[in-house]
């Protein structure tokens, strides 16, 4: 990743740096977006407490993880977890209230969060693990069926809470 952002920005302006000790002053940023990072953190408290440090007062944070809302969701990972070298010790999976208790402990406020991924995102996300459309004709287009399929699907309530496989949190410091 860094050497993409090499392409894009001035390579003094990149910070390589641990997310339970962040290299930045306190409140001295603006935005943070952490994406599907979190549950590969030892300590994802300890980083949310970080975050929210070097946020300035009434900045946000875009937090975009897995989750493990659905009992059947928890099942297929747990076995995925068993049966795949893929998962790390510190590899976890948070319920989206959990991942809100979390902000919350550690000083955010929840704006606005978005469940999202109900067919998409694990046969289009995981390519390593589920690589059926390495093998069909048009996956690009079966891939852009299933993103519309899932947005249409974002808007009925009851999917709300069920069958998601991702969360974005909107949180403000």
């Amino acid at each position: 990743m860094l050497r993409n952002a090499k392409n894009w920005i001035r390579e003094s302006d990149l910070i390589v740096g641990d997310i339970e000790t962040l290299p930045f002053s306190e409140g001295s940023l603006d935005v943070i977006v952490c994406r599907g990072s979190l549950h590969h953190v030892p300590l994802p408290q300890k980083a949310l407490d970080e975050i929210y440090i070097s946020l300035k007062k009434g900045r946000s944070l875009i937090l975009s993880e897995p989750c493990i809302d659905s009992i059947i969701i928890r099942f297929i990972r747990k076995i995925l977890y068993k049966k795949s070298d893929k998962f790390g010790e510190n590899h976890k999976a948070f319920r989206s209230i959990d991942l809100e208790e979390m902000l919350i402990n550690s000083g955010f406020m929840i704006e606005k969060t978005k469940p999202f991924g109900y067919f998409a995102y694990p046969l289009c996300g995981f390519p390593d693990f589920i690589p059926l459309l390495n093998y069909v004709p048009f996956s690009k287009h079966i891939t852009k069926f299933l993103i519309s399929f899932d947005k249409f699907l974002s808007h009925i309530p009851i999917m709300e809470n069920s069958w998601h496989w991702h969360i974005i949190i909107l949180a403000k410091k």
